[in-house]
Formats: structure tokens, C-alpha cells, sequence
């Protein structure tokens, strides 16, 4: 059986998704396709319980879910078909949760604002968002990934370690954007996203050896692809709608190459900014200043230099553009607690181990 006829034929409309729908027929003065609280909607909720037509033996429908209640115990991650015709009830949650908009559109409201998804949208939302999302149309598919926090940090952020001026963008903007933490890749017709996603439905659905690690692996995947394939196709929510944030993927990606010699002056003359406004930008968007990106891109590619190759401090210091070696030595050390070469020695005595 190939996945995407696995997925096809595994999620016909099922027993609460019939439920819901008739509810949502019957009651079109309630409008349950608008955001609700948990407490306007109970009789519906309880009335879906009572058929026991839970994804994975899942728990009632709660306003504030858990990754305990969510997400096995020997697992990092779980996926479900979001029930169609569910009313759009408001909910947090303490995990991660990406969707994914199989076919279809639908409407995801979070912290108040109406974020519209069609065929091929993946959004990222952040622990402790408040949304509420529904679908009301039997031909839409939409899957939720529900991801530990833990698990998202190594394997979408930790897979930027290297780009460590990208890593505090999307740390930034998932963590401490105000009101709008959550990140939106529109991949369109990219079916290497929908087959990353039904490899492991069909990974949960099996319950094969090694199932754990298959998933994780497949995550991480998917993250490279959304990154290397569709940042350029990335909404970036903010606080407000300055025209100058408009080029700030292409800002962060002059920065990551040319940080060895680039100046503040250099970046904001290239972008037509004035310096001040570049560090307000900067600061906004990675938490740091220009001179503190580039400095953690540095120390970051100098770490790994250290690490994987055989070139000399003084090779490594000419690499990543370090004024001298005493500066080099200097900064390195009041990075990371120890001087470049103890910092080789650490890393290479692990290594035999």
C-alpha cells in the first residue's frame, strides 16, 4: 500500500466528525465555526465523548492540553486528523503544535487574529498560544503535529546551530514575538512535506520497532525542507506592519554570509537604512545587536572549526575574521569559559570516549 493512498482511505468521516457536523447543521445561530470557550460549548463536547472516538485513546476535549495527555510516553511527537466540523474552541497547549493543511482551507485564530490556511500551508505555534482552529468541509485534511518542547529545540533550532544568526531568528519570533508567537511556510504543491507527514502517520499507525526514532528523523527532515526550500515562502507575523521589516530574511542572510567582515555601516548603507534603525530591526527580530550576532556567528563557526578540523588557532582566528589572535582568544574564552585549544582538547578527548 503506498502512503498517500494509506492516508486516503485510513480517515474517512468518522463517527464524532458526523456528530460535529450534524451539530454544526442544526445550530447555525450558535456559530461554532467562531472562536468559543470551552464553556459554551460543553454540551457538544460531551455529547462527542460519549462516542469514545478518540485518536490514540486521547482524553476529553480540554481548554488547556498537556503533552502528557497528548503525546505517549515513549514517543517525542504525535500526529492526528483534526476532527472536521469540531466547534473552534479556544485552547493552549504546553507543546509545540505544527499544522498542515493536507487539501482544503481553513481558519486558525490565534491570540485573537484570523490567520487564513490553504492547500500546502505549514504554521508553527508556540507553547502557551491561544488559538482555536476548524474545518467545515468534509474534503479538508488537516494534520496537527503535536511536538515536545524539548524535542522541537534539538531538532528545529539545534538543526540551525551553525546559522546561529538564523537559530535566534526563529527562536526570537517563536518565543518572544508579543502577540503574534508563530511562524507560517505557504509550500504549495511541495509534496515532499505531505510525504514526510503520512510516513509518520504510517510509523504511529504500525507501531514498528524503532518507530520513535523513525519519526524524530523524519522531523528533522521535514524542518530542513521547510528552511532550505521555503524560508523565502515564510510569513513573518509582527507586532505591527513597519515596512522596514519587510527585508529582514534578506537582512539575516547577508549577515550569516559575509559576517567575517561585514560592518554595521556596510549592512545598513546595502539595505538603505540608517545604523540605528538596522540595530532596532536586529534586536527585534534576534533579541541580540548587530556586533552580538555576529560575534555568536563567529565563536559558533570558529567551535566547529575547532572541532572538525585540523586547521591552526591562528588559521581558524583568519577564517572567522577575528581582528588577532589575542582577540580572538580573548572573545572565545569569555564565550565559552575556556580558551580555543582547551576547548579542542574537550572535544576531541569526547570524541575517543
Amino acid at each position: 500500500m503506498q502512503i498517500m493512498d494509506f492516508v486516503q482511505t485510513s480517515y474517512p468521516m468518522r463517527p464524532v466528525e458526523i456528530y460535529f457536523r450534524e451539530k454544526y447543521l442544526a445550530f447555525p445561530e450558535r456559530h461554532l465555526e467562531l472562536p468559543s470557550e470551552r464553556s459554551q460549548i460543553c454540551d457538544i463536547l460531551s455529547g462527542a465523548g460519549a462516542l469514545n472516538d478518540y485518536i490514540a485513546g486521547g482524553p476529553d476535549f480540554m481548554a488547556e492540553l498537556d503533552e502528557s495527555a497528548f503525546i505517549h510516553d515513549h514517543l517525542d511527537a504525535a500526529l492526528y486528523i483534526h476532527y472536521r466540523f469540531m466547534p473552534c474552541m479556544l485552547h493552549t497547549h504546553s507543546f509545540f503544535e505544527m499544522m498542515y493543511v493536507e487539501q482544503g482551507e481553513c481558519v486558525n485564530y490565534i491570540e485573537g487574529r484570523p490567520v487564513f490556511m490553504k492547500k500546502g500551508d505549514v504554521s508553527i505555534l508556540a507553547p502557551g498560544v491561544t488559538h482555536a482552529i476548524g474545518t467545515y468541509d468534509e474534503n479538508t485534511i488537516l494534520i496537527n503535529s503535536l511536538i515536545r518542547s524539548s524535542t522541537f529545540n534539538t531538532t528545529f533550532i539545534g538543526l540551525l546551530e551553525d546559522d546561529s544568526i538564523i537559530a535566534n531568528f526563529f527562536y526570537r519570533a517563536l518565543y518572544h514575538s508579543g502577540d503574534k508567537p508563530y511562524l507560517i511556510f505557504h509550500t504549495g504543491d511541495d509534496t515532499q512535506i505531505s510525504g514526510f507527514l503520512h510516513i509518520m502517520l504510517k510509523e504511529l499507525a504500525e507501531n514498528r520497532r524503532y518507530r520513535r526514532q523513525m519519526i524524530n528523523n523524519v522531523l528533522s527532515a521535514l524542518f530542513i525542507t521547510l528552511i532550505r526550500d521555503h524560508e523565502q515562502d515564510m510569513e513573518i507575523p509582527t507586532a505591527d506592519t513597519r515596512s522596514d521589516e519587510d527585508n529582514l530574511l534578506y537582512i539575516i542572510h547577508y549577515m550569516q554570509n559575509h559576517y567575517t567582515s561585514i560592518t554595521l555601516q556596510e549592512l545598513s548603507a546595502f539595505f538603505n537604512y540608517s545604523e540605528r534603525q538596522m540595530q532596532r530591526i536586529l534586536k527585534n527580530a534576534t533579541g541580540m545587536s548587530f556586533m552580538e550576532n555576529i560575534q555568536h556567528q563567529k565563536i559558533s563557526r570558529a567551535k566547529d572549526l575547532l572541532e572538525n578540523s585540523e586547521l591552526t588557532i591562528e588559521e581558524i582566528c583568519e577564517q572567522t575574521g577575528f581582528q588577532s589572535e589575542n582577540n580572538f582568544r580573548r572573545i572565545f574564552r569569555r564565550s565559552c569559559g575556556m580558551n580555543p585549544g582547551e576547548y579542542r582538547i574537550m572535544k576531541k578527548a569526547r570524541g575517543v570516549l
